[in-house]
C-alpha cells in the first residue's frame, strides 16, 4: 500500500470528520432575559370595547400575558413585576419572579391573585425593575415591556412623565443596556398621556416604527398583535432568532457530571453505563431516556431492499435509513424532507444537536452508541450496521438524503456530546477513498 495515499487518505477522514462534528459544536448564543412590568392601577378596571361582556383592561391585559407565557415559557428566561403593589397602596411595584425558565404557573398565580387598585407609580416600577440582580447579567441581552394604560402618577417623581422617562433612559444607557417596549392599552390617551408614552418608547431604544413611537393598542386584538411583534422583534433579531435558536441547555453548556448525556437539552446518566451485553457482537442500545437494551448488530451486509434495524435484516423501500428531517418515500424509493419538519415556528425548532424526525427534536444515539469492532451506527437510527467494503452508490449519484444518512453516521460522539472521530468511520471512509484512487489508478 501506498504510505503517501494512505496518509492522505486518512486526512481527508480526519477532516471530514472534524468538519461534521465543528458544524455541531458552534455554541448558541445565551438566550435573552424578558422582564414584563405590568400596570395595575385603578383605571385598568375600565372596559375594553369588543372584547367581550364584562372584559377589563385588567382581564385582558392578564389574557395576554398568559399568552405569552403559554406559547414561550421554556423557550428563554421570562420575569414579571406588577404596580403598584398588593393593595393599591405605596408608590412602588410588586415583584413577582426575575427573568427564569418555567416561571408560567408563578406568573400566572399573580396575577390572578389581585385586581385593579391606586395610582400609576410607572417609574418606580421601571427603577425596580432595572435594578433586578438577573438584569444586569453581562453575557445576555436584556429587555423590559411595560404595559401601562396611562401616564405615570403617584405622588412624585419618579413617577412622573420626565421621571418614568429618565429611569427608562437609564436602563437603555445602563451596562449591560437594558431595553424597554412601551405599550400604551386600552385607549383614550389624552394628548399629553399620548405625547408621554412617545417620549418613555424613545427612552427605551425600541420604539415602534408608528408616528406614535410607542406600541398602540386600543383593545384586545390589538394588545395581542402588539405583544406578538414585540416577541417577534426579539427573537428575530439576533437575539434568539437570527438563523439559529438560542440555548442555555447542556447543549452548550454541557452536564456537570462526567458521563451523562444531554438528552432533549437536560442532563440524564446513560442508561448504558456500565451494562455488559456478553456477545461480541450485542451492544446496548437507547434513546437516552429509556433504559439500555442489548441488542444484536448485523455483522454482514444486509440484501437489497433491506436495511439493518436493530440487528434484523427489514424491508425498506429506500435503500439506506432516512436521517433527521427526512422521510422514506416509497413510491420514489429515496429520502424527501420530512412534511412535518419543515417550516417550523421559532418556539419550536431544535437546539443544540437535535433535530427534527416527525415533527418532534430528538437526539441522535450514535452519540452515546458503541457499535461492536467491524459495525458502525446509523445515524439517527441507533443500529449497528456491518461496514461495506465499498461506498453504496458513486459520490455523483448521491442524492441529499444520503448526507443525514449512513453516509455521516460514523462520525459519532463520545457521551455528553464531544465529538470525536469514530473508528468505524474512518475505516469505512478510508476504504472508500483507497477503491476511488485504485479504479481511477486501473
Amino acid at each position: 500500500m501506498d504510505s503517501r495515499l494512505a496518509s492522505r487518505s486518512l486526512a481527508s477522514v480526519a477532516a471530514l470528520c472534524a468538519s461534521l462534528s465543528f458544524s455541531s459544536m458552534v455554541e448558541a448564543a445565551k438566550c435573552p432575559n424578558v422582564h414584563f412590568v405590568l400596570d395595575r392601577s385603578g383605571s385598568m378596571g375600565g372596559t375594553v370595547p369588543g372584547a367581550g361582556p364584562g372584559a377589563t383592561r385588567w382581564s385582558v391585559a392578564k389574557a395576554a400575558i398568559n399568552k405569552v407565557v403559554e406559547k414561550w415559557d421554556g423557550q428563554f428566561p421570562i420575569g414579571l413585576s406588577i404596580f403598584p403593589p398588593i393593595g393599591g397602596s405605596g408608590c412602588g411595584s410588586e415583584f413577582v419572579t426575575p427573568p427564569a425558565y418555567s416561571t408560567k404557573a408563578k406568573i400566572k398565580m399573580a396575577i390572578d391573585a389581585n385586581g385593579p387598585n391606586g395610582g400609576t407609580p410607572s417609574g418606580s416600577a421601571m427603577r425596580d425593575a432595572q435594578m433586578i440582580k438577573e438584569m444586569r447579567d453581562p453575557e445576555r441581552k436584556q429587555y423590559i415591556v411595560l404595559i401601562t394604560d396611562g401616564g405615570p402618577g403617584c405622588s412624585g417623581e419618579p413617577d412622573t412623565c420626565s421621571g418614568t422617562a429618565g429611569q427608562i433612559r437609564n436602563a437603555f444607557m445602563a451596562s449591560p443596556s437594558i431595553a424597554t417596549f412601551v405599550v400604551g392599552f386600552g385607549g383614550g390617551l389624552s394628548a399629553s398621556e399620548a405625547q408621554c408614552m412617545t417620549q418613555m418608547a424613545d427612552a427605551g431604544g425600541k420604539p415602534a416604527m408608528t408616528p406614535e413611537k410607542y406600541y398602540k393598542a386600543d383593545n384586545d386584538v390589538e394588545l395581542n398583535a402588539a405583544l406578538s411583534t414585540i416577541l417577534e422583534v426579539i427573537t428575530g433579531g439576533g437575539d434568539v432568532g437570527m438563523g439559529s435558536v438560542c440555548d442555555d441547555t447542556c447543549y452548550s453548556n454541557g452536564c456537570p457530571t462526567p458521563g451523562d448525556l444531554c438528552v432533549k437539552g437536560v442532563c440524564k446518566a446513560n442508561p448504558c453505563a456500565g451494562q455488559s451485553c456478553g456477545a461480541k457482537t450485542a451492544y446496548c442500545s437507547s434513546d437516552g431516556s429509556n433504559p439500555g437494551i442489548c441488542v444484536s448488530a448485523c455483522t454482514k451486509p444486509c440484501p437489497k431492499g433491506t436495511r439493518c434495524t436493530m440487528g434484523t435484516c427489514a424491508p425498506d423501500p429506500c435503500p439506506y435509513f432516512c436521517g433527521a428531517g427526512l422521510v422514506c418515500d416509497a413510491a420514489q424509493k429515496r429520502c424527501i424532507p420530512d412534511p412535518l419538519c419543515q417550516n417550523l415556528p421559532l418556539e419550536k425548532q431544535c437546539k443544540g444537536t437535535s433535530r427534527c424526525r416527525g415533527g418532534e427534536c430528538v437526539d441522535d444515539p450514535c452519540r452515546w452508541t458503541r457499535c461492536p469492532t467491524g459495525t458502525r451506527c446509523v445515524a439517527w437510527d441507533g443500529s449497528c450496521e456491518a461496514i461495506p467494503n465499498e461506498m453504496p452508490t458513486e459520490p455523483e449519484q448521491m442524492d441529499d438524503s444520503f448526507e443525514s444518512g449512513n453516509r455521516v453516521a460514523g462520525c459519532s460522539s463520545v457521551p455528553g456530546g464531544a465529538s470525536t472521530v469514530s473508528l468505524s468511520a474512518a475505516a469505512l471512509l478510508f476504504g472508500a477513498l483507497l477503491l476511488t484512487r485504485r479504479r481511477r489508478q486501473n
